[in-house]
């Protein structure tokens, strides 16, 4: 949930981008998650989406997978607000702060904080690495619309929506 004013506009990249809409001091929280804003789609429920919900889910959601579970969970979290056009940067202006990085909470969980002022107008954004810290599912490319694959050993999980008999597969 985003915590400071904010709008969406054109960004550099010919997309939509999220800007601050006041001047944000260093330090200031920027989002947090609530569950009444941001939601987990399960791999099961992603294969069951149809027409705009899909594509809302495909555009707006990053991976979670927390593997160490058992059964590991894996899925996609979808913000309901402003604050699922915050784009990508290496050099990003908000963060989790690591002296309040709680390791209890999965990363895609942790508050974003601004690692800098941010003037009003210039656009908020974040490091996308921060929800897949071991670089599985970015670094790979495998999370894409129509295809989840998570591996790590010594588990591999698959699901592919364009093989309807094929739902997911775990190895250990």
């Amino acid at each position: 949930m985003l915590m400071v004013k904010g709008y969406t506009g054109s960004d550099s990249f010919g997309g939509t981008g999220l800007f601050a809409g006041e001047t944000i001091r260093k330090g200031t929280l920027i989002w947090q998650y609530s569950p009444t804003v941001t939601r987990f789609v399960s791999v099961e429920q992603y294969f069951a989406l149809k027409g705009d919900e899909l594509e809302r889910v495909r555009r707006y959601s990053v991976p979670m997978a927390a593997l160490e579970e058992r059964p590991p969970v894996i899925g996609l979290l979808v913000s309901e607000d402003i604050s699922r056009h915050a784009n990508h940067s290496d050099t990003p202006n908000t963060a989790p702060i690591i002296g309040l990085f709680d390791a209890s909470i999965d990363p895609a969980l942790q508050p974003e904080y601004a690692l800098r002022d941010i003037k009003k107008g210039e656009e908020i954004t974040c490091n996308y690495a921060q929800w897949d810290p071991l670089n599985i599912l970015h670094g790979l490319g495998v999370i894409s619309g129509k295809t989840f694959l998570i591996q790590q050993a010594p588990i591999a999980i698959i699901a592919q929506d364009n093989l309807p008999q094929t739902r997911t597969y775990a190895t250990t």
